[in-house]
């Protein structure tokens, strides 16, 4: 009861302020609803767990951090090494996890460090989960907007409107941890690439950065480590994908020019993606397609027949390659509204569907496009993490809920790029926001 009580009593002063101190940045204007619409549909996904799944992945989790926190009251040191170094006498807590996944260790024991300031409340937790995940792309879009001001309804639309997004990244779930993370990493690589502009034109820098200066620097870049860590733990190949995007954002800012560009690229990319390789064993070419080829033939095996993405893959990385297009296609816009299935399916094929019908109006400038190397950088991204979930997870109930690691980057390429967007609403919807 009592941080109940704490929070009621001490979060509206502080959202009052923070609201009155963010209202001249660029999405100063909707942090209060976003907020409160990213905590109301952290809520929901507690509701839907307990009511549709049966408590599902938020109770599980939620439990485990409750034992999690008798080990952490007695010592930090035993917290830190459970289950991997511990007394005998520890060994008890074991029975009571479903999962002994690293994924799942790690999202529980930060679910019972929240849970220090929510207590053990479920509705508290979920909100602090919620906040950090809006947190985290409401700086990614803050910084989008300084650099391109027809972006922010795009963005708005993209991050924060988009139902599945909105549902999916908040509430305790490992989504809303790899959601806040992917924008706080994103929004600290474009941060640090200015400062490295900046730096190397120092005449050109008119405006003083907090960024810029030595104790903000190192900030940034304690933020981009945090936030890369959190995504190696929860999901590994979410990292791999991430940081295959950031090299290749690196690459297009460092050279202008396309053909050294390619030449680095070809020296470049192959290094860091050994290096990739040497993180997780699955992330070496030929384990990730044995590792991909394993959890297809699991998911099939537990999936419904009408609830299956079916791919003809094989555990050799040629066949991995060769099913690319299929997955790619799947990944980005099944199910749709005619497929059949519960409410939340077909709510995801209403949603798949006004996607597909937005893509004939993208008119993309890629000739004298200032931000050229971001745009690339996204596609990156996307494109290999949604041939990669789809894969490795061909279940269409599972990939609707995966797929929000991806989903709002790529609804930020369709709505920027839509020629009919662009011209009827975007200067309209300005105003309000």
């Amino acid at each position: 009861m009592l941080p109940f009580i704490f929070h009621l009593l001490a979060v509206p002063p502080l959202l009052y302020w923070l609201t009155k101190k963010l209202r001249s940045q660029p999405l100063g204007g909707i942090f209060l609803p976003g907020l409160l619409l990213k905590i109301a549909a952290g809520w929901a996904v507690i509701v839907v767990f307990e009511c549709y799944y049966g408590g599902g992945d938020v109770v599980h989790t939620f439990r485990q951090s409750l034992l999690l926190r008798e080990i952490l009251n007695d010592s930090p040191l035993r917290f830190w090494q459970f289950p991997y170094d511990m007394p005998q006498g520890d060994f008890y807590y074991l029975y009571g996890f479903p999962d002994l996944t690293p994924s799942f260790i790690f999202i529980c024991k930060t679910t019972a460090l929240v849970s220090l300031a929510a207590g053990e409340n479920i509705w508290l937790i979920s909100a602090w989960f919620s906040a950090f995940a809006f947190a985290g792309f409401w700086l990614l879009g803050n910084e989008l907007c300084r650099r391109n001001e027809n972006l922010k309804v795009p963005v708005i639309i993209a991050f924060f409107l988009v139902p599945s997004v909105v549902f999916w990244s908040a509430g305790l779930l490992k989504e809303t941890l790899l959601w806040g993370a992917m924008g706080l990493l994103f929004w600290a690589v474009l941060r640090l690439a200015a400062f490295l502009r900046n730096a190397a034109k120092p005449a050109q820098s008119t405006k003083p950065d907090r960024f810029g200066k030595p104790v903000g620097l190192g900030m940034l870049c304690l933020f981009l480590i945090l936030a890369a860590w959190i995504l190696f733990e929860v999901k590994y190949y979410i990292f791999a994908a991430a940081m295959l995007a950031v090299a290749v954002y690196g690459l297009l800012q460092w050279q202008k020019r396309l053909w050294l560009t390619l030449i680095a690229a070809i020296i470049i990319l192959p290094l860091l993606l050994w290096a990739i390789g040497q993180l997780h064993p699955n992330l070496s070419p030929d384990a990730l397609a044995t590792a991909v080829h394993r959890n297809y033939e699991r998911m099939v095996a537990i999936s419904d027949a009408d609830n299956l993405i079916w791919l003809d893959l094989q555990p050799d990385f040629i066949s991995l390659i060769g099913q690319l297009p299929f997955a790619l296609k799947a990944a980005l816009f099944a199910p749709m509204p005619w497929d059949g299935g519960n409410l939340l399916r077909k709510l995801t094929g209403m949603e798949n569907l006004l996607l597909l019908l937005l893509i004939p109006g993208i008119r993309l400038h890629l000739r004298g496009n200032q931000h050229i190397a971001e745009l690339i950088a996204v596609a990156v991204f996307t494109a290999t993490l949604a041939a990669m979930l789809a894969l490795s997870s061909p279940n269409i109930g599972a990939l609707a809920r995966y797929k929000v690691s991806y989903l709002p980057l790529f609804w930020l390429i369709v709505c920027s790029g839509n020629r009919f967007l662009r011209t009827l609403f975007f200067q309209k919807l300005k105003a309000p926001f």
